[in-house]
């Protein structure tokens, strides 16, 4: 669209790789925002984000996971097929927080095709042993229904 103003999604990874934490909140929050929906820069900022995952601190690492989970809707090549090992990684994190935040977000992933749910319910399923109970809950809700269902 001519004229348009483009989201300044370069500016908000920036900000995320800051050490200033303002500035990522910031960037959380606009990312977060601005990836509801299907983006056309996702492959633009993918790799930006897969490497957060490893080099980044606990903050950067959870704030990457939960966006690169947003982006699963704007991954018509199927990217997030392979990729989702490494946010698996991340919910294994010495932050138990890191880990939550990423574990919580893995749904979005789930629910964005067939191949996508079998992947997150398979990688879940192998990550999260010993949570009896709770990890069922989980993967069924993924099998079934597309996502986390409040109040299991």
């Amino acid at each position: 669209m001519p004229g348009a103003l483009r989201f300044p999604y370069q500016a908000r990874m920036d900000d995320l790789r800051s050490a200033d934490k303002d500035r990522q909140n910031a960037a959380f929050t606009s990312l977060g925002e601005a990836t509801q929906v299907p983006v056309d820069w996702a492959y633009e900022v993918w790799d930006d984000l897969l490497s957060i995952l490893v080099v980044g601190d606990n903050r950067q690492r959870a704030i990457g996971a939960q966006i690169l989970c947003n982006l699963a809707t704007s991954d018509p090549q199927g990217r997030m097929v392979q990729d989702v090992e490494a946010l698996l990684g991340v919910t294994k994190d010495k932050r138990f927080v890191t880990a939550r935040h990423c574990l919580k977000s893995l749904w979005k992933v789930a629910v964005a095709g067939e191949r996508q749910r079998e992947v997150v319910v398979q990688g879940v399923g192998a990550t999260i042993p010993g949570v009896r109970g709770r990890k069922e809950r989980y993967v069924d809700s993924l099998r079934h229904f597309g996502g986390p269902q409040t109040g299991v």
